[in-house]
């Protein structure tokens, strides 16, 4: 069926005969070879197939290339589905996952201020109250003041302080003459 090609190895260059292995047999042709006549020249190696023998390898052939490409298709679309798909989740989750960290993160801050709020309200109520113990006190001491007979108008006026026209600093009205709050 095979027919000896006679090729000698000496023919490929140096850099094919490492690569390149050559056919020791040529293989017949798929058609009919045709003569100068147009005549089918007949050859043992190449038999006619009948057109009725012929159509239904073809169809044969249609259906099994179709059934292929089908089950080729289907496969390749079941993977680059697949890829996509885990690609899509993958972005997705992504998505949904630094949603999610955004408002624990967002949680735990609110937590952890919420002492924090507690004690500035605290201080901020300390120092109110300390403020107005002080005024309580000052008003202690002016009442006192008041008592042993120091005035309070006669130590900020100017000339009080300066000993013109009126008492000194720290010296009872009694000492100095007069009694402010009765001139008024």
């Amino acid at each position: 069926m095979f027919k000896k090609r006679s090729l000698p190895l000496d023919k490929l260059t140096a850099r094919r005969q490492g690569v390149v292995k050559p056919r020791l047999h040529k293989f017949p042709p798929l058609r009919k070879r045709w003569a100068a006549s147009h005549e089918p020249v007949e050859d043992d190696a190449v038999a006619a197939p009948d057109p009725a023998e012929y159509q239904k390898q073809l169809q044969e052939g249609f259906s099994e290339g179709v059934n292929q490409g089908f089950a080729q298709g289907m496969e390749e679309g079941k993977e680059e589905g697949y890829q996509e798909g885990a690609r899509l989740g993958f972005e997705d989750g992504m998505r949904k996952g630094l949603a999610e960290g955004k408002q624990q993160a967002r949680q735990q801050f609110l937590d952890a201020a919420e002492p924090f709020e507690h004690i500035t309200a605290n201080v901020q109520r300390f120092l109110e109250s300390y403020e107005q113990r002080r005024r309580e006190e000052l008003l202690q001491l002016v009442g006192e003041s008041d008592a042993a007979g120091y005035s309070l108008r006669a130590v900020a006026t100017p000339n009080a302080a300066a000993g013109v026209g009126g008492r000194g600093i720290n010296q009872p009205a009694a000492a100095a003459g007069t009694d402010p709050r009765a001139a008024e």
